[in-house]
């Protein structure tokens, strides 16, 4: 639950620094996105109430993610200071 209200919270602060809301998001049906989805059909709402769920959030699967998840990873990986280097176990 505290990752769909960081990923919530973030969303919103997102819009709020750049005066900015998508008109689509798309995600995975993951845990984190939920509170995503929802806000996201809300706020729409609240611009044209006759908007339906697939207007404005789309689903699609997790695998589709494949290069977004690997490039998440990558990141973590720099921010925590842990990189591979060559085939052994040598860290930097």
């Amino acid at each position: 639950v505290s990752t769909a209200v960081s990923v919530k919270r973030q969303s919103l602060d997102a819009f709020a620094a750049y005066s900015f809301q998508p008109r689509r998001f798309r995600s995975d049906r993951g845990t984190e996105t939920v509170l995503l989805a929802d806000t996201q059909y809300e706020l729409r709402k609240l611009g044209d109430p006759s908007v339906q769920i697939n207007d404005c959030y789309l689903y699609g699967r997790s695998m589709d993610n494949q290069r977004i998840e690997a490039w998440w990873a990558i990141l973590s990986r720099a921010s925590t200071g842990v990189f591979r280097v060559g085939n052994d176990d040598s860290t930097i």
